[in-house]
């Protein structure tokens, strides 16, 4: 799809898709990119003609961060391997042959940490009920941790307008 952006106009681009900018005229051309999470808030100060044709089904609003109390951040901690598909943030989740890599969910500093064995340290932002997204992205890509049953499990997920893909992997607690 080719779009044609002129000046003084304001647009939107999912740039998190394949996507390229050729300037074809014989004019230096400046545009201002905000890159920013999206909000209801921010939503409502688009032109209502562009609100109207937006799919609201599709859009990944940002959860604003659900602080946890000091004691909590003990109550998530545990070994969980992790889909290497998870760590490459082009990818969507699916199950493949690669092996998993063992990680650790931590506190460091007061913040949880996915920790990756021979890999990243990814912070994790509560959006409230367990469900973390990776800090600096929203949540197209995130965590829930569903460790106070019988079987501790984390849940991967992407998540790409209406299609959310998810990896359950078993966790393991910290022995007391």
């Amino acid at each position: 799809m080719e779009h044609r952006w002129q000046p003084g106009t304001l647009w939107y681009g999912d740039f998190s898709r394949l996507h390229s900018v050729i300037n074809t005229g014989d004019q230096v051309r400046i545009h201002l990119v905000i890159d920013c999470s999206i909000s209801p808030g921010l939503l409502s100060l688009f032109p209502e003609h562009f609100q109207s044709r937006v799919p609201m089904s599709e859009v990944a609003y940002n959860r604003p961060e659900v602080p946890l109390q000091a004691f909590e951040l003990a109550h998530f901690r545990c070994e969980v391997p992790v889909p290497p598909c998870v760590l490459r943030l082009d990818d969507q989740a699916s199950e493949s042959a690669e092996p998993d890599l063992p990680a650790q969910v931590i506190d460091h500093e007061g913040t949880l940490v996915l920790k990756v064995s021979g890999g990243p340290s990814i912070a994790l932002v509560h959006v409230g009920g367990g469900d973390f997204r990776f800090q600096g992205w929203i949540e197209e890509r995130g965590l829930h941790l569903d460790l106070f049953g019988d079987s501790p499990r984390a849940v991967f997920y992407t998540r790409r307008g209406r299609r959310r893909q998810q990896i359950t992997r078993t966790a393991a607690l910290p022995q007391s």
